[in-house]
């Protein structure tokens, strides 16, 4: 006797893996949310790295953030284009550091 291998798969149940629904379905959602801001995003490593200018309000950076990334999106590039710079300028003066070291 021959089996059907097509009408075997279709009979094979089939087991789905779902999250757990959260107890406070508003707040889960909330919380998604601002995980995905990219302004929030930027303003959990600023608060990591930028010690040397005190304690962060993680809020506040990422306030300031949005309204630079809303400035950018209007077209004024001005803000981009000074971190660009700024950031070269620390770029060359790490690499002049690392260049003497690797004569030395």
């Amino acid at each position: 006797m021959t089996t059907n291998p097509s009408k075997a798969l279709a009979t094979k149940t089939v087991l789905v893996a779902k999250f757990p629904r959260p107890p406070d379905k508003e707040l889960a959602d909330a919380m998604a949310v601002l995980a995905l801001r990219p302004s929030a995003n930027a303003a959990a490593v600023v608060v990591q790295y930028a010690e040397d200018f005190g304690e962060q309000d993680i809020g506040a950076l990422a306030d300031a953030l949005s309204a630079s990334m809303e400035a950018t999106g209007a077209g004024d590039m001005r803000r981009a284009e000074d971190m660009l710079l700024g950031q070269a300028h620390a770029l060359q003066a790490i690499f002049l550091n690392l260049a003497r070291r690797a004569v030395s």
